[in-house]
């Protein structure tokens, strides 16, 4: 499929997006906080899609704000007396066992105790929870847990720990089982209850996540003081959960009180008795989700990044996107299909939300610049087609008029040699070939054209800007930057401060117009130009390997610019995109470059407003004269705080420690009457910026 398709640079950038996709995955499963809000997606999503009925064998007795004003009772003082008619009726309605996620201090409560106590071993099978508690000693932290009264150990009930395994949106995923030393209060409730799975396990098994079935408070519940009331076909053979509805409490007391993983987006609350039940279900069904071993997971992913990574670069824009939609779709369906068949889930989001785009970014990326490359590759090829289609027809014109000449003499003089043939023109091998000049190498490339190192016929070294009319997409754009070379040409040799245009030329037939410019100096060598590696001299480029400049060199860079764009000004002319990367170094001077989108002041061009560079462009736009002057004092800004254009007007905090932090902080003030929002703040002329500037600098 792809006849045309340098596929060396395919396989390196598919080799290297492998490389990188599986790095960061890497990174991403050695980052606990970084994996965990994937993870916690990739156990929610699947029950966002897809809900049951709840089950029948368990029933929840909340202790609610109907409880507290019928019991004439409070969330923290409750008579413990008043649980043992609920036990009964439990107990006579044939409850096959009874989990009170209520913790019952030490503390005597006289009669009331003796009350529940009796109660409890009446009905034999009752489980409470243990409070933990933590201690902390010379930096050491000790979790211990303190069992319940032990009146009530003492009637019968059995205890254990309760603890909700929360994420950071306070969501139970998993409920602690505990030890086999402290098992947790679920695993004893089973335990006592006779389920298959603890006589199974030699140990409580923690591998579970908790399955939710429906959504929060939908499963059978009925509020504590009406228990005594309800027929006993209701508590029959199921199990019951008595805990606490914590509704009218202030929302800074609740501490039983969590969000279910499907129902984050409606703010529904999971009691945690809820909870505990919802466990214990789990391990009834035996029907709770498992995750994938940690390093399979790992491995998986692995081997899923560097597959995508690696494969995705080979198809192009179009399938490579489509590509994308199927893997997204495909993966999600698989991985919540494996939910809801086999109970086993594992982190996939990771995969289709980071390494599907990742991979498609960078194969957008390299396909791009390969299209190109095919594109300049055609673009030569043509260029030569037709040179060599010219010389053919010039020959052929040659040979036609020597043919000519030998007919009308038919007897040609004995001693005049034969006329010699044509040398041949060698085709050209690079862009389009320009008169009295040899391109050497390309320094440069922007949305329009290239920008090349030349010799002329005399060896001069020159730097010629190609523009090509197939780089936009109608004709205006293309003749409003031949009318910018018009305007600026005539004046780029009054002024020091202007990069000298010494000739332009056009060639319609192909389509392209050049200007020649004399050259900068290179980044190493200066003025001593090595053609192989040159490489212009920008102000960018040298806050780059540099960065920021002294005090000093800022104001003698702003006024040796300011006063260039004040005489462009008096030109009725305006730059339109100050930055530094167009700002070249000649012979260690400072000029303004890059002069294609110059115009007149008056201009009232459409596009007026639509061009330059973000960052650099004052919030009125590009069309007057002080607008310059804005984009010139954001280039002093990067210049001398060595901070993004972006993050103006802050200031680094090295500044204070700088030799010249004086004259830098004297600078700042004149950089912020320049960067004015307002254009009647700011300097109305270029000449009063260099003014201000030189003032620095005077004794």
């Amino acid at each position: 499929m792809r006849l045309h398709t340098p596929r060396k640079t395919l396989r390196r950038s598919s080799i290297w997006c492998a490389l990188v996709c599986t790095a960061f995955t890497w990174l991403f499963n050695w980052l606990p906080e970084l994996a965990e809000p994937w993870r916690n997606f990739s156990y929610d999503f699947p029950f966002a899609l897809k809900s049951e009925p709840p089950p029948q064998d368990v029933v929840i007795i909340y202790l609610d704000e109907k409880t507290y004003a019928d019991l004439g009772q409070t969330p923290t003082r409750f008579d413990r007396k008043l649980y043992a008619p609920v036990l009964d009726h439990l107990t006579r309605s044939g409850a096959r066992l009874v989990l009170m996620d209520l913790y019952f201090s030490p503390e005597d409560s006289g009669a009331s105790d003796a009350i529940l106590a009796d109660a409890i071993r009446r009905n034999g099978r009752v489980v409470l929870v243990n409070e933990k508690d933590e201690a902390s000693h010379r930096e050491v932290t000790v979790s211990y847990h303190r069992p319940p009264s032990r009146v009530f150990l003492e009637a019968g009930a059995t205890n254990g720990i309760s603890r909700l395994i929360l994420g950071r949106a306070l969501i139970p995923r998993q409920v602690d089982q505990g030890t086999s030393d402290e098992p947790g209060v679920v695993w004893v409730a089973a335990a006592k209850a006779g389920l298959p799975i603890t006589q199974r396990a030699s140990e409580p098994d923690n591998s579970f996540f908790l399955r939710f079935y429906s959504p929060p408070q939908t499963l059978r519940s009925v509020s504590f003081s009406d228990v005594t009331g309800q027929p006993s076909q209701m508590f029959s053979n199921r199990y019951a959960f008595i805990g606490s509805l914590p509704t009218i409490r202030p929302a800074q007391t609740i501490t039983d009180q969590f969000y279910a993983p499907r129902m984050q987006s409606d703010q529904a609350f999971l009691p945690g008795v809820e909870a505990l039940a919802v466990s214990f279900l789990n391990l009834l069904r035996e029907d709770g989700l498992r995750r994938i071993a940690p390093s399979k997971e790992m491995a998986l992913m692995l081997c899923l990044a560097a597959v995508i990574g690696g494969a995705m670069v080979w198809f192009r824009p179009w399938w490579a996107a489509a590509v994308s939609v199927l893997l997204v779709l495909g993966i999600g369906w698989f991985s919540c299909t494996l939910v809801w068949k086999t109970l086993v889930w594992w982190n996939w989001t990771w995969v289709v939300s980071g390494i599907v785009p990742a991979a498609l970014l960078w194969s957008l990326l390299t396909n791009t610049r390969v299209l190109k490359r095919e594109k300049d590759e055609m673009e030569i090829t043509l260029t030569r087609t037709i040179a060599e289609a010219e010389q053919t027809r010039m020959q052929l014109e040659a040979s036609k008029a020597s043919a000519s000449v030998a007919k009308a003499s038919p007897v040609p003089p004995p001693s005049s040699p034969p006329s010699p043939s044509p040398i041949p023109v060698p085709p050209p091998t690079g862009p389009p070939v320009l008169a009295d000049h040899s391109l050497l190498k390309c320094v440069g490339r922007g949305g329009y054209g290239e920008v090349w190192l030349a010799r002329n016929a005399l060896g001069l070294l020159h730097v010629i800007k190609i523009i090509h009319r197939r780089n936009f997409t109608d004709a205006a754009p293309y003749e409003r930057e031949f009318r910018g070379i018009q305007k600026f040409m005539p004046v780029s040799r009054s002024h020091p401060g202007f990069v000298h245009v010494l000739h332009a030329g056009r060639n319609d037939e192909l389509g392209f117009f050049y200007y020649v410019m004399e050259a900068g100096d290179d980044e190493r060598t200066a003025q001593a130009i090595d053609p192989d590696n040159y490489a212009p001299k920008t102000l960018g480029s040298e806050l780059r390997r540099a960065g920021p400049l002294t005090g000093k060199q800022c104001i003698e860079l702003g006024s040796a610019l300011a006063d260039a764009l004040h005489h462009l000004h008096q030109q009725q002319l305006i730059h339109r995109d100050v930055k530094p990367a167009n700002i070249i170094y000649v012979a260690g001077k400072p000029k303004l470059a890059d002069i294609g989108l110059v115009t007149r002041i008056e201009s009232t061009d459409a596009d007026v407003s639509r061009l330059g560079t973000e960052g650099y462009m004052a919030p009125e736009g590009p069309g007057t004269a002080s607008s310059d002057v804005y984009s010139l004092g954001k280039v002093l800004y990067e210049a001398c705080m060595g901070l993004d254009r972006r993050r103006f007007p802050e200031l680094p905090t090295a500044l204070y420690d700088a030799p010249d932090s004086e004259l830098r902080m004297m600078l700042n003030r004149t950089i912020l009457r320049a960067c004015e929002p307002r254009p009647e703040d700011r300097y109305q002329t270029a000449e009063e910026l260099a003014a201000d500037l030189r003032l620095i600098l005077s004794p």
